[in-house]
């Protein structure tokens, strides 16, 4: 009985902040509900190999796994896909919209230089997420390894993250 009690204390501790973070991260307080059930259901049974000290760290990481591989699950809607690849397409365009700007068109050169083959990466981020085809489905229709086509659309993610938090809102 011991176990239960101490484990209902670090639920009742956590379950809220750790709620909040999935709603947040997954933009769904269903999924985020599924998501931090499935974690104290694993931490349960991980409860007597855990110390104590160490809860908060290891519901964090746990969180954050979950929370990521749900999200690698979700399609895009609509509007999302529009702002990627408005993104996307800024970051191609941008190199002959600012070459006035030394600055901005070195930046713009260095970020797409990191980014070999920008042309893949923008091809299977929309058969991925506007064509809602499979990684498998791309693989097989562009002759490249399932892995290879993971790496194009990590890629094309980065991209649109670095833009997100280079670009003011206007």
């Amino acid at each position: 009985m011991g176990k239960a009690t101490d484990f209902l204390k670090v639920y009742n501790a956590y379950w809220h902040i750790q709620y909040a973070f999935a709603a947040n991260a997954l933009q769904n307080t269903l999924l985020a509900e599924q998501v931090v059930g499935d974690v104290f259901t694993e931490f349960w049974h991980n409860f007597a190999l855990i110390a104590p000290n160490d809860y908060d760290t290891y519901l964090n990481k746990a969180l954050k796994l979950h929370c990521s591989k749900k999200l690698r699950t979700l399609d895009f809607n609509p509007h999302q896909l529009q702002q990627v690849e408005c993104a996307l397409q800024f970051s191609k365009d941008r190199l002959h919209l600012d070459q006035d700007s030394k600055s901005d068109l070195l930046e713009t050169l260095d970020q797409l230089l990191e980014t070999p083959n920008y042309e893949r990466c923008l091809l299977f981020f929309k058969l991925r997420y506007r064509d809602n085809m499979s990684c498998k489905d791309i693989a097989k229709q562009q002759n490249v390894s399932i892995r290879n086509v993971e790496q194009y659309l990590t890629q094309a993610l980065d991209i649109l993250k670095s833009k997100s938090l280079n670009t003011p809102n206007t």
